[in-house]
């Protein structure tokens, strides 16, 4: 191989690498949540007491990652609100090893603008490799008429 090659393949391996880095970085997550999810076979049971909405659900956990946060948002048309959803037995986050589970019961209380909410969303975040933080959308938890 020539100094010329060798150049010309080094200045090709760099412009690969910066290419394939950000797209990297930019497109893993998505395909990886969207082709490898965490959690499957959701079924949720929700029940309402005024503003309160009380729901368990039943899911398999395929892939042995760990739960580092959970956000929850009630929807109502295009607007969304931060709610906080609270364990029952107000236990923190917990890794579950891989299997079927029934979780909860879960408590949400609604905001006063969002009694007439449609559903809860919930997004957690697991730590399955070194490379970022994979999401998985937990829901659509329906909110039942008041």
């Amino acid at each position: 191989m020539t100094t010329r090659t060798m150049v010309t393949s080094a200045a090709f391996w760099i412009v690969v690498g910066l290419i394939a880095v950000p797209t990297g970085a930019w497109y893993g997550p998505r395909i990886e949540e969207q082709m490898f999810p965490i959690l499957s076979n959701q079924v949720v049971t929700t029940t309402r007491a005024g503003n309160v909405v009380t729901f368990t659900i039943e899911l398999d956990k395929n892939r042995q990652c760990r739960l580092q946060e959970a956000g929850y948002s009630v929807v109502m048309g295009p607007a969304r609100s931060p709610i906080n959803v609270m364990a029952e037995d107000a236990s923190p986050l917990v890794t579950y090893p891989l299997g079927h589970f029934v979780l909860g019961p879960f408590r949400a209380t609604l905001p006063p603008a969002f009694l007439n909410a449609e559903r809860i969303e919930g997004t957690l975040y697991y730590s399955c490799h070194p490379f970022w933080q994979t999401r998985q959308i937990y829901g659509p938890i329906p909110v039942p008429p008041a």
